[in-house]
């Protein structure tokens, strides 16, 4: 098994804001949405996906999410304050 952590994370108050992990940690791969307030959106698991192949999938669907995930996380934050 190849254990792996992709992520997502912007700069946000002078902070780093942690928006879209993948990773091994539970014996597939998954995808937490995390909000602003650090709680899990939800979770999306991929048994179908071979752990080798993960970083790969997992990279990709960054590079091919990463303004949907940030608009989505701002728009968040803009609720909690709003």
């Amino acid at each position: 098994m190849n254990d792996f952590v992709v992520k997502l994370n912007c700069i946000t108050n002078n902070t780093v804001a942690e928006i879209i992990p993948f990773d091994t940690a539970h014996g597939c791969i998954h995808k937490d949405v995390l909000r602003p307030d650090g709680t899990k959106e939800y979770v999306k698991k991929y048994h179908s996906i071979d752990l080798n192949a993960g970083v790969d999938f997992a990279t990709a669907d960054i590079e091919e999410h990463w303004e949907f995930y940030i608009e989505r996380y701002n728009k968040w934050q803009s609720e909690r304050k709003g």
